[in-house]
Parts: C-alpha cells; sequence; structure tokens
C-alpha cells in the first residue's frame, strides 16, 4: 500500500478527536488498519481499543486484515458491529445476574403475530379502531424500529420528518410502550434491541456504564454518516477525559436516513458535540478516474451544506461517461447490450429496474 500524505496524517493521529472525511475509494479501510497497527506497534494495549464497523461483512474484512498480520499472542483489539457491541454488553450482564438472555427473535411472522395481538387490545380498551391489515402492521414495526434508533422516548423526534401519514404517527406513538411491554412480557428481543436494549440498561446500571467507560481509551467508528442517535449516544457513554475517538465516513454517501440517520453530524455535528477536534480529508479516490471524479464533483457542489471537499482521482486512467436521456429504458439498449457478468447495473428505486430487465 502505498500511503498518500492525507492517510499519513490520520495514521500518525494520537491525541483527541478526529472527524475523517473519506471519498468513495480512498482507501479508508486499509488506512485504519494501518492505524490501528501503528498503534499496536507503539505499546497500546489492544483490549483498550474497540474499532466499530457498520455491517457485519465489513467487520469481517477489517478482522480478517488485522489478522492476517498479527498473532493471537499479540492481542487483536476488539472490531464489533454496534449490534454486536450491544449483545456483548447484554450477555456480560445476564451472565453477570446468572440470567438467560432473552430469546433472540428473527421471525417476522412472530413479531406480526404479537404486534397483532397489541392492536386488537387496544381497539379492544380504547376503541381506537387501528387498522391491523398485514401491510400496515409491517408499517408500525417499521416505525418502532426507527423510533428506536431515535433513542425514543429519551429524544423527542422531529415527527414531521419520518412522512409518516397522521394516522400512522398516531398508531405507532400508541401502541409502541405497549408493544414494548408485551416484548418485555414475553422476553424477547429483535435485531433493533440488541442495542436499545443495551442503552436501557447502561442508563439504568450507571456502575456498569462506568465499567465499560473505563475499559476503552482509542474508539474508531467506520460510516459515520449512516449512524443514528441511539448509536451516538452509546458511543458517549464509552467514553472519558483521556479518550481519543475517531470516526471515518462520507457525508455524500448517507444512505440511511430512513433509519435515523442524519449526515449533519459528519457535516457540523460531531464537532459541534465533541472539544478538540483534528479534521482530516481523505480526497483521493483509487475506484474511478478523472471523468467520473470531476462529474461527481459538478452533481456534489449543488449541495450547499457539505464541507468543501473536492474529489480527486488516483488512477491515471480517465474513464469515460454516457449521458442518455429519455423517458424509458429503451434509451439504454445500446449501452446495456455492451454491458458483461462482470457489469453491475444501479437504479434509483426497486421499480426502475422492470424497464430495464425488459429490454434486456
Amino acid at each position: 500500500m502505498n500511503i498518500t500524505v492525507e492517510q499519513q496524517k490520520v495514521i500518525d493521529h494520537r491525541q483527541g478527536h478526529a472527524l475523517v472525511s473519506a471519498v468513495a475509494g480512498s482507501g479508508k479501510t486499509d488506512v485504519l488498519v494501518a492505524r490501528t497497527l501503528a498503534m499496536l506497534a507503539e505499546g497500546v494495549d489492544p483490549e483498550s481499543m474497540l474499532i466499530l464497523m457498520f455491517n457485519k461483512s465489513a467487520q469481517e474484512v477489517f478482522s480478517e486484515r488485522l489478522t492476517t498480520q498479527l498473532s493471537s499472542a499479540d492481542g487483536i483489539p476488539g472490531v464489533l458491529t454496534f449490534h454486536a457491541l450491544g449483545l456483548r454488553m447484554l450477555d456480560l450482564w445476564y451472565d453477570r445476574c446468572r440470567s438467560a438472555l432473552p430469546r433472540l427473535v428473527d421471525d417476522d411472522g412472530e413479531w406480526m403475530t404479537i404486534l397483532l395481538n397489541v392492536v386488537h387490545m387496544v381497539n379492544s380498551v380504547h376503541s381506537t379502531g387501528i387498522n391491523h391489515h398485514p401491510d400496515y402492521l409491517r408499517k408500525i414495526l417499521n416505525g418502532f424500529d426507527v423510533l428506536k434508533n431515535m433513542d425514543y422516548p429519551y429524544v423527542a423526534p422531529d415527527w414531521d420528518s419520518f412522512g409518516w401519514s397522521p394516522h400512522l404517527r398516531e398508531a405507532i406513538q400508541m401502541l409502541f410502550p405497549y408493544f414494548e411491554s408485551e416484548r418485555n412480557n414475553q422476553y424477547i428481543m429483535g435485531l433493533s434491541d440488541l442495542l436499545y436494549d443495551a442503552v436501557l440498561l447502561l442508563r439504568r446500571e450507571t456502575e456498569y456504564a462506568k465499567e465499560w467507560r473505563h475499559s476503552l481509551v482509542h474508539i474508531m467508528v467506520d460510516e459515520y454518516q449512516d449512524s443514528n442517535p441511539l448509536q451516538h449516544w452509546i458511543v458517549d457513554q464509552l467514553l472519558h477525559a483521556d479518550s481519543s475517538l475517531m470516526v471515518v465516513g462520507d457525508e455524500d454517501q448517507c444512505i440511511y436516513t430512513w433509519r435515523a440517520a442524519n449526515p449533519d453530524m459528519m457535516v457540523q455535528g460531531f464537532e459541534a458535540r465533541y472539544k478538540n477536534v483534528t479534521r482530516y480529508m481523505l480526497s483521493r479516490t483509487f475506484r474511478y478516474g478523472h471523468a467520473v471524479a470531476l462529474m461527481a464533483n459538478h452533481v456534489l457542489e449543488h449541495n450547499r451544506i457539505r464541507p468543501d471537499k473536492l474529489v480527486v482521482s488516483g488512477l491515471s486512467q480517465s474513464g469515460s461517461i454516457e449521458v442518455c436521456r429519455g423517458s424509458n429504458a429503451l434509451v439504454l439498449l445500446p449501452i446495456l447490450k455492451k454491458l458483461t457478468t462482470d457489469d453491475a447495473i444501479l437504479v434509483r428505486e426497486f421499480r426502475h429496474a422492470e424497464d430495464v430487465e425488459l429490454v434486456m
């Protein structure tokens, strides 16, 4: 790996908090791995480090890159997803209390049945007439997940930002406490509850929260642009006066606003939330050529609230771009005929793929 000047600055960061704004294809994973290895070589205790990845596949890739360069005797830092962190917190606590973990339910049908029973109960007691059609129940369950990612009810949500109809919003607000009560009665958890219940635990058991806080010094968070208020809260609880938090992401790639993510944390929220923050830029991409980089800059400049960040290609080739305008996918036919099995087609919404499939 040929380290750029920008990358080396991130690798060398040690004191205080840091925000790294990294364009797509800038090698941020390689940089985080290199920083981790450098810190371990300097004698940093691996048990004082925590690297939080956005999903399981990213966590596995990062862990594999570390383990190929370290031995178990060296000690390997914890590389976890946020959900895995929540599960570890819950597992250690229940083990300490000599209790079994709540059962993890990943069957949508079981959640639908529980919610249906809750709706029938609420309709009977309060004469509310909440719709119990399966499609409507799925919207309610999705709404519950959004509220949990928002750290509801501890954080007051901006209800208008969700795009819910007044009836759906009213149903979600009314049913949420009853649903949670029934969930606790049945001693079960869903995927979103792994972190939500861990946060509730840390709020309730403050001494246990202190144990976690004082066990860690260096924390890194990947894909920070897609983090949500619940994740922000739990990261806050892991910090103390000597902590060093580094977050890495790209405010131009936030795709999980529907799950309560807010790219403003990358733009200005992080520096408003924490003191002594150093901002770094990884502006050179190794994924595409100059033509695509130039196009990206022209598109992104329309976002006036993003930081002044220019995408620069680190590749020698320019690449090419063809723009086709039309009312349907037929205008794409000449280009589609050139594609091979090594190519991919991206669409804004899945329904847009139907026309492409038809013409192919």
